[in-house]
Order: C-alpha cells, then structure tokens, then sequence
C-alpha cells in the first residue's frame, strides 16, 4: 500500500523568477535568506548601538573636562545669553 500526497513545489526563488523546485533546494534558499535577514537585522542593531555608544563618549569627555568646557563656552564669541 502506497501513500502519496500531491505537492505543488512551484516557487518564486532568489533570483525572482517561479520554477519548481525540489524540496531540498526550497529549504536551502529558505535558510540562506533567513541567514541574510539576520545578519542585517544583527548590523543595523550594532550600528545603532555603535551611535550611540559615540554619543556617550562624547558626553563622558565633556563631563571629564567640565572645566575647561564652562571656561570655553564663557569665553566664546557667541555666547547666547537666556
């Protein structure tokens, strides 16, 4: 007795184009777009981390050198009086 289920394989690939395809081919392109979906998803979080963590450093100079910024902003040119 045989079992068999019919299955239309028929996808639209990588290189946008609809083909069938063999099973093993179908979940191969799936992982790699999963890989390239996590690996971007991976690079714009670190970029916003790497942003911000040139925000900090910038603040942690000023903070380190507070004296020398109060002194340069009451020295400067255009000072903005409020």
């Amino acid at each position: 007795m045989e079992t068999g289920a019919p299955i239309n394989l028929v996808m639209i690939g990588r290189d946008g184009r609809p083909r069938c395809k063999p099973l093993n081919e179908i979940l191969l392109e799936w992982i790699e777009f999963r890989v390239d979906t996590m690996r971007r998803r991976s690079q714009h979080r670190l970029q916003k981390v790497e942003d911000r963590i040139h925000i900090l450093e910038g603040r942690q100079a000023v903070l380190l050198n507070i004296d020398k910024v109060i002194k340069l902003i009451r020295n400067s040119d255009e000072r903005r009086r409020t």
